[in-house]
């Protein structure tokens, strides 16, 4: 796979990993939906690797940039697969604009804490293109980036301290019938907490956005 449309690798692409699902046939409950976008596999399809950690011309592109070749590929499927019948609904490819934006942020996060996290470890660097941090490794000062699902309360992630302070909070105002909702953010950037220091899932890099 490459990071532009490839006619040859999508013609080879088995039914079930194209960025383009057909739904002429079989319609989706209540929807007008003629063809779908499967984001999983125009992410899988686009990003072998991860933006920032390949090659050079590729990591000098802007964020829309990446973004946009991705649904730039998933169109071109449509029109050689299906020529003039396929039609996405804008709405449609905006959303799913959107959640391959999050997917890509989310993935340059988690690459740049796995780099950081094995500097912290073992005190070796392996970019080439970012510099080596001036800091002293520190296996106490590993990080990680999470990406929280909808609705999900961070007050959960918070020290004792911080939880129990918002929780108390929470409960003196329930008195009164109020509430203090929050709302999630997309990426948190966590300090790792002392259980976690030696797994190796934090300081793996992921190599590529695949499924």
């Amino acid at each position: 796979m490459t990071f532009r449309f490839s006619e040859e690798a999508t013609r080879s692409l088995p039914a079930e990993r194209r960025c383009i699902e057909d739904r002429r046939n079989n319609p989706v409950r209540n929807r007008v939906t003629r063809f779908r976008l499967l984001q999983q596999n125009i992410l899988e399809y686009t990003y072998p690797f991860v933006p920032g950690f390949t090659e050079a011309g590729i990591n000098r592109l802007s964020f829309d940039r990446l973004v946009e070749q991705s649904l730039d590929n998933a169109h071109a499927e449509g029109r050689l697969l299906y020529g003039a019948d396929y039609e996405v609904a804008g709405n449609a490819a905006a959303k799913v604009a959107g959640d391959i934006f999050e997917a890509v942020e989310a993935s340059i996060h988690w690459e740049t804490c796995a780099l950081w996290n094995r500097f912290m470890r073992s005190g070796e660097w392996s970019s080439d293109r970012y510099p080596r941090p001036v800091n002293a490794p520190d296996p106490a000062e590993q990080v990680a980036s999470l990406s929280l699902p909808r609705r999900y309360d961070w007050v959960r992630l918070l020290d004792p301290a911080g939880h129990g302070a918002v929780t108390d909070l929470r409960l003196r105002l329930a008195e009164d019938d109020l509430t203090l909702p929050t709302s999630t953010p997309d990426l948190l950037l966590v300090q790792l907490p002392t259980s976690q220091l030696d797994e190796t899932v934090w300081a793996t890099q992921l190599g590529s956005i695949d499924r």
